[in-house]
C-alpha cells in the first residue's frame, strides 16, 4: 500500500470513529466520550489537511487552489490509480 492509500485509510477510519462516537453521544452524553469525540475530530482535521497538502483536494469545495480549479489535476481519491 502506498502512502496515499494509507493516509486515505486513516482518514476513513477516523471518519468512522467520529460518526460512531456521535451516534453513541446521542443517547449517552458521557464526558469521556465527548473528549474522545473532540480528539478524534481534531485528528481527522489534521489528517485531511495533511492529505490535501500532499495529494490535493479530497472534496470539490476544496478544489480551488491559487485561483484555478485543481480538483482534476490528479486522480480522485476513489479512482484505482490513487490507491
Amino acid at each position: 500500500m502506498n502512502n496515499r492509500a494509507a493516509l486515505l485509510n486513516e482518514i476513513r477510519a477516523l471518519e468512522f470513529a467520529l460518526i460512531e462516537t456521535n451516534l453513541f453521544l446521542d443517547g449517552n452524553p458521557d464526558p469521556d466520550a465527548i473528549a474522545y469525540f473532540e480528539n478524534t475530530r481534531r485528528a481527522l482535521a489534521a489528517k485531511k489537511q495533511e492529505y490535501e497538502t500532499t495529494f490535493g483536494p479530497l472534496v470539490a469545495e476544496n478544489g480551488v487552489m491559487n485561483g484555478r480549479w485543481a480538483w482534476t489535476d490528479s486522480p480522485w481519491p476513489w479512482e484505482c490509480e490513487a490507491n
